[in-house]
């Protein structure tokens, strides 16, 4: 995993594109949009909320590299991710 994404996993994800590309909720599948709150356990977007645990993300930077990041690493609040250990398995798909 490059260094830029491992920024951004410790980062506040707040204004970055995202899609859930698998959820165990029914109905939160496929909802993409803009990243508008965040908090320890749940992410915003598109109006939506959506429980962290449950959802793998497609997350888009801010110059357009995507990257799949299982909610699970993320279900911390944006300050507590900072030093936080940020798991190898999710690589750059470019």
């Amino acid at each position: 995993m490059s260094n830029q994404v491992r920024d951004i996993l410790r980062g506040d994800l707040t204004g970055l594109e995202a899609e859930i590309i698998e959820c165990k909720d029914d109905g939160k599948e496929g909802i993409h949009g803009k990243i508008e709150d965040e908090t320890r356990d749940m992410l915003k977007i598109d109006g939506r909320w959506a429980e962290k645990d449950n959802c793998v993300f497609l997350i888009v930077t801010s110059d357009d590299r995507s990257f799949e990041v299982d909610g699970s690493v993320i279900s911390k609040r944006p300050e507590d991710r900072k030093e936080m250990r940020i798991p190898d398995k999710w690589e750059d798909p470019d």
